[in-house]
C-alpha cells in the first residue's frame, strides 16, 4: 500500500482542462474504485460538484 499524491494533482489539472469530460469520468471512476480512504471519497466528490456547477453553469 502506497499513497497516491498523484490524485490532487489530476483532480486539480482537470480543473484547468474542463473540456474532456471523457477523461475525467473515467479517472473519476477509478478512484472511485480506490476510495477506500475517505480523504481520496471526499476530494472526488468535491470535484464532481465542481464539474456539476460548472455543467449548470455553462461556459462563459
Amino acid at each position: 500500500k502506497r499513497p497516491m499524491p498523484a490524485i490532487k494533482v489530476t483532480l486539480e489539472y482537470k480543473y484547468t482542462k474542463p473540456n474532456i469530460p471523457i477523461m475525467t469520468t473515467r479517472l473519476i471512476r477509478v478512484h472511485q474504485a480506490h476510495a477506500s480512504q475517505p480523504y481520496v471519497r471526499d476530494m472526488v466528490m468535491s470535484y464532481q460538484n465542481k464539474q456539476r456547477m460548472t455543467l449548470h453553469v455553462g461556459p462563459s
